[in-house]
């Protein structure tokens, strides 16, 4: 799988995990009330944020933030 997220933990108050995994050709559409936490979502998996738990993936390979935003520039 080219993207995969596991257990991600984005919210000290919210005790949700997220995870799902993104194969070529995927739409995934991120949906949800004010303050669900949509953005913080997709800032993690662009590197800009820092999740409190869980793990992200590109190709297999697990990265820091800091490796994530080097990939996406």
């Amino acid at each position: 799988m080219p993207l995969e997220f596991e257990g991600l933990r984005l919210n000290l108050a919210r005790s949700d995990l997220i995870s799902n995994r993104l194969d070529y050709g995927d739409i995934l559409a991120v949906v949800g009330p004010s303050g669900s936490g949509k953005s913080q979502l997709l800032s993690c998996l662009a590197g800009l944020r820092t999740p409190l738990a869980g793990s992200i993936r590109y190709y297999g390979q697990t990265f820091s933030n800091s490796r994530i935003r080097r990939i996406v520039r």
